[in-house]
């Protein structure tokens, strides 16, 4: 299973300097972000992680479902 540990820190870091630094010190974080290879189609490597991870589950079930069948029809 995908830790999420990486979101939680984030998220503490946001909180922390809502709390500790005001409305202002967030904004001016965000501001200061460098986002010149942002891209509103490109995911981010976590939910890419997720969605393959996604992807390779329902591709091993499939894979499972059919070695069933074939056991019960063919082998059993």
């Amino acid at each position: 299973m995908l830790s999420l540990l990486p979101l939680i820190v984030i998220t503490y870091k946001f909180h922390f300097q809502i709390l500790r630094g005001g409305i202002e010190a967030l904004m001016h974080d965000l501001m200061h972000e460098d986002i010149n290879d942002w891209h509103p189609r490109k995911m981010p490597i976590i939910e890419r992680s997720i969605a393959f991870l996604a992807n390779l589950r329902i591709t091993f079930q499939a894979h499972l479902i059919m070695i069933a069948a074939w056991y019960l029809n063919g082998v059993g």
